[in-house]
């Protein structure tokens, strides 16, 4: 805003001068011109104008309007402002006439935010309209330290190396994060209300932080750093501005509409991004959360078969599995569902919440996938990862299941890991690549009488009944498959090793 207020304040700090006399701070001023003879016939000058003028041309005016003089020997009455000193006109003019021109950039810099926040742009739009403003990489943050957006993009900005990824997610390292907690700095960001700068030693330049509050509730900060010019006092209102705008954006997204589903939100960042030191720290972290810590925890990740079939707000969803799972915690990522579960039995626990949950993903169109159980929590991002890949997986098959245990899914997963895919291709044992280019030549079944043989626990009488031929043509298939493969269907090993071959051919024919 250019008050005349601030005009004088940055003019007495440019010439280390004094302006005297009263005036109306809060005075809007749109420009400036020099006093003229036509302008003192008037009795009122024209409102919103800074007029200047030599005192020693104009010493018996009386004219009332914003005027200031120079080169004053005498004071003045008071309701006249004036400097002492004999400061040329034409600089003095210039550099007010500048100060206008910023402010009037800053107004217009605010406006462009205010439309980009208005037109539902989003984040991306917010930063990078702020960025032609403030000419200075600006990083958002949540309270976990991990990237929320960037602009540029971190990876053209990061030359000092301060972030890594962990997990698909960019945070600034835990070194540095110690860093700030050492130094108290994480702790004037949580606290801050108004943006402030520091010198940041390692880095070399000026930084500047401010909190972004939802319901008075910190829930990230911004983060600018001054590498290619230094921010002035004006530009921080202009930044105090774009933190008030990132929360109306980030309100937007259910994840922080909800008080709850955001303390979540936290709490699941800082437990998947492996910020936490101790075990103890995160069960003490689980129990503000309303959640008791018992012997085993696992995670069910829950999603929509088709996203266009999400016709709620993710909240909807968000309470009604918060409904549906007792002692737990669930958080919003995207269009995932990501539930940790803390329970002493893990069997007994998913039957009891089997049937209604079922109910729930059919009506809504979603399947769900359920990690092994665990005890060390230190390693929760380990089994998130085992549930969201095993669900990513069975979205895109169709079948009538709607829930999915990893029991049913590591071997895939091992497989997926891999990248080594000619050497494990290489791995299958050559019975079974004997097998198959057999049955495909001679349009016969040996691989699938072996593979419902290995299913039925190699019981013959099952595998006759699950094949619908009699137990003496299962004989019969067994001896023809010893003499055309050479198969030992009596060692353990031997079976472990077809029962593995047919596995992974199968993953690989898909």
């Amino acid at each position: 805003m250019n008050t005349l207020g601030q005009i004088i304040d940055k003019l007495e700090k440019k010439y280390e001068i004094t302006i005297h006399g009263e005036c109306h701070e809060n005075d809007f001023i749109k420009g400036i011109r020099f006093l003229s003879n036509d302008d003192i016939q008037l009795t009122y000058l024209t409102p919103n104008l800074l007029y200047l003028a030599d005192y020693s041309q104009f010493k018996d005016v009386t004219v009332y309007g914003n005027i200031l003089f120079v080169n004053t020997a005498l004071p003045l009455k008071e309701e006249v402002l004036y400097i002492k000193e004999n400061i040329d006109l034409f600089d003095l003019y210039n550099t007010i006439s500048d100060l206008l021109s910023k402010y009037d950039r800053i107004i217009q810099s605010k406006q462009a935010l205010f439309s980009v926040l208005h037109a539902g742009n989003g984040l991306d739009d917010l930063l990078r309209t702020a960025y032609r403003f403030l000419e200075n990489p600006i990083i958002v943050l949540d309270t976990s330290y991990t990237i929320l957006n960037s602009f540029p993009l971190i990876e053209d900005i990061d030359n000092d190396g301060d972030f890594t990824v962990r997990h698909n997610r960019t945070s600034i390292k835990k070194e540095y994060v110690d860093n700030m907690k050492n130094e108290k700095l994480s702790e004037e960001i949580m606290h801050s209300l108004y943006p402030f700068s520091k010198f940041i030693s390692r880095l070399g330049y000026t930084c500047i932080f401010e909190s972004i509050r939802i319901q008075h509730s910190v829930v990230g900060y911004i983060f600018i750093r001054c590498v290619n010019k230094e921010i002035s006092d004006d530009e921080l209102e202009y930044i105090h501005i774009l933190a008030q705008m990132i929360s109306v954006q980030l309100q937007k997204d259910d994840t922080y509409q909800n008080p709850f589903a955001l303390q979540h939100d936290i709490f699941f960042k800082n437990l998947l991004s492996s910020h936490f030191d101790t075990q103890e720290e995160i069960k003490q972290a689980i129990i503000e959360l309303k959640m008791k810590p018992q012997t085993k925890y696992f995670f069910i990740v829950s999603g929509f078969v088709d996203v266009r079939h999400k016709r709620l707000p993710s909240n909807y969803y968000w309470i009604q599995l918060n409904s549906i799972f007792r002692n737990a915690l669930t958080n919003i990522d995207g269009n995932y569902f990501i539930t940790l579960v803390s329970s002493n039995d893990y069997n007994k626990y998913l039957s009891s919440i089997k049937t209604r949950f079922d109910s729930f993903l059919k009506m809504n169109l979603m399947k769900a996938a359920i990690s092994y159980s665990f005890t060390n929590l230190l390693h929760a991002n380990i089994y998130a990862s085992q549930a969201i890949e095993q669900l990513k997986y069975n979205l895109i098959r169709y079948d009538e299941n709607v829930t999915y245990n990893y029991s049913e899914f590591y071997f895939t997963h091992l497989f997926y890991l891999s990248n080594r895919q000619d050497e494990m291709k290489a791995s299958i044992h050559p019975a079974i690549k004997l097998i198959y280019r057999y049955d495909k030549k001679k349009k016969t079944e040996y691989l699938k009488t072996l593979t419902t043989y290995l299913k039925c626990n190699r019981n013959a009488p099952e595998t006759a009944k699950a094949l619908f031929i009699h137990k003496s043509t299962l004989f019969y298939r067994f001896s023809k498959m010893k003499d055309l493969f050479h198969i030992n269907l009596e060692d353990s090993d031997d079976l472990f090793s077809y029962e593995y071959s047919i596995k992974l051919l199968s993953l690989l024919n898909e």
